[in-house]
């Protein structure tokens, strides 16, 4: 049994600065819900376990660099932004599609596309699967290490951060008004696309340079290309996390550990 179903521990934690706590109804999800704290706890495929990989900190609250992505999630992944374009909003609607969904879509459309035999199809679903899920595994546990805070929260508190670059706005929300129950950091999103990508553009040998059309099931008009960046570029606009933040460097070894099989 992998367990990352499995009830897990979590202590909730009072409102803090830069601390992930529930603030009014912004998960939409029943008072004192947590996700993923089973995730951090589940037996990995390929890591030698949960925590193998470390990410580096968040940035400071109270630094520049926390500052400018700060900003930049306020501005462009606010419901009515006005800055934000259209191509904008549509790439992130785009990318709100759960990597598990996403990447199997792809990986059946590829295989039909080159042509693979059983047992290489078998392989490609496996290895991607496997990496998938071990990527879920160590970012949910650099999540509930870190315990990092949303921005919903980041924004509606901002007179607490101690930040001068930061402005507060109380009836800030984001594009699609909902708020995940769990913390930011690193991105859960970029880091199991990336790792997703990666397997995908080794098994079929096609490097970083591959050109398809496929569709999402949270748009109904189909994409000219497939960007394994554009995962991590989108989430500010959706109003996920911050750019920046997508985790996908600690991914590096379970990548060359996935093809050691």
């Amino acid at each position: 049994m992998d367990n990352w179903n499995a009830e897990a521990e979590y202590t909730s934690h009072p409102m803090a600065p830069g601390v992930y706590a529930e603030f009014k109804e912004h998960s939409g999800t029943p008072h004192g819900f947590i996700f993923g704290a089973g995730w951090a706890k589940a037996k990995p495929f390929l890591l030698t376990s949960p925590d193998q990989f470390r990410a580096p900190p968040p940035p400071d609250i109270s630094s520049v660099d926390y500052a400018k992505s700060f900003n930049e999630v306020k501005e462009c992944g606010s419901t009515n932004s006005t800055v934000r374009t259209e191509d904008q909003t549509h790439e992130a609607m785009w990318w709100k599609d759960f990597v598990e969904n996403s990447h199997n879509r792809l990986a059946r459309s590829l295989i039909l596309q080159e042509k693979l035999n059983l047992w290489e199809a078998a392989r490609t679903m496996a290895l991607l699967n496997m990496t998938i899920f071990d990527a879920y595994v160590n970012v949910f546990d650099n999540k509930f290490y870190y315990n990092h805070w949303r921005p919903y929260t980041a924004i509606r508190w901002a007179a607490n951060d101690g930040n001068p670059e930061t402005m507060e706005d109380k009836e800030w929300n984001n594009l699609h008004k909902h708020t995940y129950a769990f913390p930011s950091y690193p991105s859960a999103h970029g880091s199991a696309s990336s790792a997703a990508m990666r397997v995908l553009s080794h098994t079929l040998g096609t490097g970083d340079q591959y050109t398809f059309t496929m569709t999402t099931e949270e748009v109904d008009i189909a994409g000219p290309f497939f960007q394994k960046d554009k995962n991590g570029s989108s989430h500010p606009y959706l109003q996920l996390l911050y750019r920046s933040w997508t985790g996908s460097q600690s991914l590096q070894t379970l990548f060359r550990n996935t093809f050691q099989i």
